[in-house]
């Protein structure tokens, strides 16, 4: 397992590669509620040369112990 932070909340994952979508899935566990796909999902100290940025729908990311993820609902509520 795999230890990222989403939102300022620590949790475990089994994939080394995490996707947009799975990480709005991940971020609904975290709070309990589904997010949107109309969300913004930045990162940081992911693993390869891409360790920092802006992760868009159906783009992945390689992550490493320690990543970290904020996830911002960008639509109407």
């Amino acid at each position: 397992m795999i230890r990222i932070t989403v939102n300022g909340a620590v949790g475990e994952v089994a994939e080394s590669t995490l996707s947009f979508e799975r990480l709005i899935e991940v971020a609904g566990h975290v709070y309990g509620h589904s997010f949107s796909p109309e969300c913004s999902v930045t990162f940081r100290r992911a693993a390869g040369e891409r360790s920092e940025g802006i992760l868009s729908p159906g783009q992945k990311v390689e992550i490493q112990e320690g990543t970290i993820f904020n996830v911002y609902l960008t639509g109407s509520a």
